[in-house]
């Protein structure tokens, strides 16, 4: 069965698994009163058997979202075979006799047709996200492989009591890098498992978590990441708890990352909390690359990244995805905000304040 995307876009017909399309079709689709006519279908008239101006039945099939047009058929009841027999006495093109089936038998076929290419553009999109998932678990194992290198071939032989102050303080920090990626590498396997099984993330037991040690945890641990000297404030305090699945922790430490690794030089991460009622705000404030309205309406989105986050960093744009994810999971409100009025351009990147507010409901 052919499948004709809609002509007005230029697209053309393509020969389908079971029927072959006519080559005066092909080369016609797009001009005259061939492209009129697909041009002329009104918008919502779908599932719907037609004629067109050669005879020949077309089907406008609405599945899943999409809009897909079937053409060059003898259907019975919308062929006109007068019209059809005329086709061989316009120019050379090679007439194929495709059969005359009742509509229902067609409608079957086409069903069947949209199916598959359903099935492979899902199969194509999750062999996409695991490549993608594979090269960030791949990167991140050679991050870890080569600090534990160095912190086994450097003190090997020696008692971390005899260290100095200097060389123990350069193995915290290797230690807290090998935590991050450990953790970002945990991060990715979940989202494996997401893809799989989108149950997979719930799955465990649910434990009574206090915020603001989670936060100032990922504060310990980002400070000097990766050798990059941003500081990390925590700014107000809270004894809020609430209920969560284990991978609750890893929106924190996805949002410091994120905060961390776009952060223009060595300005701030601010991480601050307010209580009202019985409602936690944390917001996590950082000067970044501007995103605009577009940008922020898809950020959210797996594999998006905004324009100007692109020139600062290397990136997935699996992070946030992941986030809102969590973030659905344990019902807090996640929005986005980039200061529109406070943009700087730095070395060709828009700079401007960027900020996350999480919302924690039913705290206690």
């Amino acid at each position: 069965m052919q499948y004709l995307v809609p002509v007005k876009d230029g697209e053309t017909i393509d020969d389908g698994a079971f029927i072959q399309a006519l080559e005066y079709c092909k080369n016609h689709c797009n001009s005259g009163a061939c492209k009129k006519f697909y041009q002329e279908i009104p918008v919502g008239q779908y599932n719907t058997f037609l004629s067109c101006p050669h005879g020949l039945s077309v089907y406008v099939l609405s599945s899943n979202g999409n809009t897909h047009y079937f053409t060059g058929m003898r259907a019975k009841g919308t062929y006109v075979k007068d019209k059809a027999t005329q086709l061989s006495r316009i120019g050379k093109e090679e007439i194929v006799y495709n059969p005359i089936l009742d509509p229902d038998r067609l409608l079957q076929l086409m069903l069947f047709s949209t199916q598959a290419e359903d099935i492979d553009a899902d199969l194509e999109e999750k062999r996409a996200s695991i490549d993608s998932i594979s090269h960030e678990v791949k990167k991140l194992n050679a991050q870890i492989k080569a600090r534990s290198d160095v912190i086994l071939q450097t003190y090997a032989d020696e008692s971390i009591e005899h260290l100095s102050r200097e060389d123990l303080a350069i193995l915290i920090e290797k230690v807290k890098t090998i935590y991050v990626c450990s953790s970002m590498v945990n991060t990715r396997f979940s989202l494996f498992d997401y893809e799989k099984n989108p149950q997979a993330l719930s799955q465990g037991a649910v434990t009574d978590c206090n915020i603001y040690k989670k936060f100032d945890k990922m504060r310990i641990i980002f400070s000097n990441y990766m050798g990059k000297k941003v500081p990390i404030h925590l700014n107000g305090s809270s004894y809020r708890r609430f209920w969560a699945y284990s991978m609750f922790e890893m929106i924190p430490l996805l949002l410091v990352d994120n905060a961390v690794k776009y952060s223009y030089g060595n300005n701030p991460v601010e991480i601050s909390f307010t209580e009202e009622s019985s409602d936690l705000f944390v917001d996590i404030s950082s000067y970044s690359p501007y995103c605009s309205k577009p940008d922020i309406e898809n950020i959210f989105n797996k594999g998006f990244r905004g324009k100007n986050a692109i020139r600062v960093a290397d990136g997935s744009g699996i992070g946030l995805f992941f986030v809102k994810l969590l973030c659905d999971l344990h019902k807090i409100e996640i929005i986005i905000t980039s200061d529109s009025t406070k943009i700087t351009e730095i070395n060709g990147v828009a700079y401007a304040p960027f900020n996350v507010r999480l919302r924690f409901t039913n705290t206690f």
